[in-house]
């Protein structure tokens, strides 16, 4: 797979915490997660944290971050959950730390290039890919290989599926992300009258049979149902797989989910599209190991 028994530092930067990890041959042998800051100094402290914790010597990083980025200059662009804006991190790491070779990729892609190599699409020909949390990221592997169109394609939380909807950070209106991230399952839940101040705690809710809980999550799985029955219009996918945070409820949305998207779907596609939940417990984190060996 390119990437021998060298082991790799692999960083998941996201809007709410920092993941990393030495990973070798798809094993995570250490690992570390702490809080993502705010502020773009203490964000970038944390990240330089992270990679001298586990740096033993000159070797590689592989990090996966919320685009729209640059992945071959390694450019952070302007992504709405972390305070990076037009940044190169590679640059910077190569000069702040032991990284003698620094990959950025988005967080999403690697996502759902680690359930399609090694998790829930193995074997198959089209994965699409969703990462339901802070955000809502999205990836697409075709033939074990990432659509990257100019560079950024997949950003499936950026489509627009209500011209005249909620306004979201980056000043457009209606896109995914303001439905399906944290923030849109909280919206649903404000309108069930559920005093939750987090998805976590209405899942918590749920556990204990919680009506109002219960009633969030299906309608978030009824609205997430049909947004994947038009990402699928796309792509004719083999398998549709679920990760982040908010992926956890999968037992209580997931019902209603398969229902909208069985209603909403085409219906040459009907019954063919199998939706999951991630089956690594560190999808993204595998991903970038693999997507480090195949960059050399």
């Amino acid at each position: 797979m390119g990437t021998g028994r060298r082991e790799v530092i692999c960083i998941d930067i996201g809007g709410t915490s920092i993941k990393a990890a030495r990973v070798n041959a798809f094993r995570i042998k250490q690992s570390v997660e702490v809080p993502s800051p705010p502020q773009k100094a203490a964000f970038l402290k944390a990240v330089v944290r992270v990679v001298n914790e586990l740096s033993q010597s000159k070797e590689c990083v592989s990090i996966g971050s919320p685009g729209p980025l640059d992945s071959h200059k390694g450019v952070i662009i302007n992504p709405p959950n972390i305070p990076l804006k037009n940044f190169n991190l590679r640059k910077y790491l190569i000069k702040n730390t032991n990284a003698n070779r620094v990959i950025i990729e988005n967080d999403a892609n690697a996502f759902v290039f680690g359930e399609a190599i090694t998790g829930a699409g193995r074997g198959m020909n089209t994965i699409v890919g969703l990462t339901l949390g802070t955000g809502v990221g999205g990836g697409v592997v075709i033939n074990k290989e990432l659509l990257r169109g100019r560079g950024n394609a997949g950003e499936l939380g950026h489509m627009i599926i209500n011209y005249d909807g909620v306004a979201s950070k980056e000043g457009g209106r209606g896109q995914v992300e303001e439905y399906l991230s944290a923030r849109g399952f909280m919206r649903i839940a404000g309108r069930e009258g559920l005093k939750a101040g987090s998805p976590k705690e209405a899942y918590i809710l749920a556990l204990k049979g919680n009506r109002k809980a219960l009633n969030s999550w299906r309608k978030y799985g009824q609205l997430l149902g049909i947004t994947l029955a038009s990402i699928n219009s796309s792509f004719d996918a083999d398998m549709i797989v679920l990760g982040g945070k908010i992926s956890n409820a999968y037992r209580f949305f997931s019902q209603e989910m398969n229902r909208s998207f069985k209603k909403t779907t085409l219906l040459p596609l009907k019954g063919r599209v199998p939706i999951r939940k991630a089956v690594l417990k560190e999808s993204a984190l595998n991903g970038l190991f693999y997507l480090a060996g195949r960059s050399r």
